[in-house]
């Protein structure tokens, strides 16, 4: 019988004296020689190419126990490329088991995936089905094996490999592209990621590029999915830059990207007008009052038909209005403008107008 296997790293299976390979059964037994072989495909990522088989010599075993691991050492050193299937399997068991293999179960050294155990095994159905050869499913020439997935198997297999994956040095991640700016964050992503890295690390600074002001540990799906940086200040200048993480067993981590300049937004502000009454008489008072939002701080200067009144250039807000009082010198319609100066460079200023018909004084002098 044969289970399969998927290498993600490379795999190296020594003739170091170390017990590498053992299978158990659902009961317990008489004497038996188990033999054990590996098979491994001849292309990346693909299953039905097993054209190699390595055999191991027979071990012979007086009796076991039903769930105890039988183990024996390598006779054959090997070596598993990356993204290869391989296969594990054994000769000279008849009985049937009830090992249960819920998914596929993954090994990892120091993070990395380092290979799969796929659900999926291949056995003799009984005493007089093939006790080796590769099934023809998978590209040999056996027939007479049966295919388990997900269930019932004949067999629990053991594999032990070492070795370290030999990854190259993570490559420095491009520059982030910033999609969005407002005044308090920054979206920005990359559009191509190295596949190898366990995470990212982003750095912002100051304009200056040196001043440190915070790190946050990104993941792949935030980097490619679009990354929002909030708690900014308005209208400022940062510089940030991105580290691809690697697995400390088996790569180190990239350099920095190129640090991206870019600035947020000022702060919105508005500010609207009233008047005291509906319409004006000609040279009376009438009070005009202007209310800012978004800012509570700066000056507002009062314009009649373009030119400005006296009296009401520059004044300074208080508790977000400004009054402004005003005798209108012109009779019929007269258009009113507030333009607002904030006190803060990360505020926008802003400006409105409106108009108030100027009637005539009910008496002459």
């Amino acid at each position: 019988m044969w289970q399969l296997f998927y290498a993600k790293a490379p795999l190296s299976l020594p003739t170091d004296g170390t017990n590498r390979v053992a299978w158990s059964g659902y009961q317990n037994g008489s004497a038996e020689i188990m033999s054990f072989r590996v098979a491994i495909s001849s292309l990346d990522n693909t299953v039905g190419s097993f054209t190699s088989e390595y055999g191991f010599s027979g071990v012979y075993w007086s009796s076991y126990t039903a769930g105890a691991l039988k183990e024996q050492g390598a006779g054959t050193a090997l070596i598993i490329p990356a993204n290869r299937y391989f296969m594990i399997g054994t000769t000279g068991i008849t009985y049937r088991a009830v090992k249960t293999m819920s998914s596929n179960r993954s090994a990892q050294i120091g993070g990395l995936n380092y290979f799969t155990a796929i659900n999926t095994i291949y056995y003799g159905a009984n005493s007089t089905g093939p006790t080796s050869g590769i099934p023809t499913a998978l590209g040999g020439t056996a027939s007479g094996f049966t295919t388990l997935t997900g269930f019932t198997s004949p067999i629990s297999i053991k594999f032990i490999a070492t070795g370290t994956p030999t990854l190259a040095p993570l490559s420095t991640p491009e520059t982030p592209t910033v999609s969005a700016i407002t005044s308090s964050s920054a979206s920005f992503s990359l559009q191509n990621y190295d596949q190898g890295a366990l995470s990212y690390t982003a750095s912002l600074y100051a304009s200056n590029g040196i001043s440190l002001i915070e790190t946050r540990t990104l993941t792949t799906n935030q980097i490619s999915n679009g990354y929002s940086w909030t708690g900014l200040a308005a209208n400022t200048t940062y510089k940030l830059g991105l580290v691809a993480v690697g697995d400390p067993s088996s790569s180190t981590n990239s350099t920095s990207s190129p640090l991206l300049t870019f600035t947020t937004s000022k702060l919105a502000t508005s500010v609207g007008i009233t008047f005291s009454n509906a319409q004006a008489t000609f040279r009376t008072n009438i009070v005009i009052t202007a209310t800012i939002t978004g800012s509570s701080s700066g000056k507002i200067t009062f314009s009649s038909n373009g030119k400005r009144i006296p009296k009401c250039i520059s004044k300074s807000v208080t508790s977000t209005t400004v009054t402004c009082s005003w005798a209108a010198a012109t009779r019929g319609f007269s258009f009113v403008s507030a333009v607002f100066t904030p006190s803060s460079s990360s505020e926008m200023a802003s400006s409105t107008s409106s108009s108030i018909l100027i009637r005539n004084r009910s008496s002459l002098r």
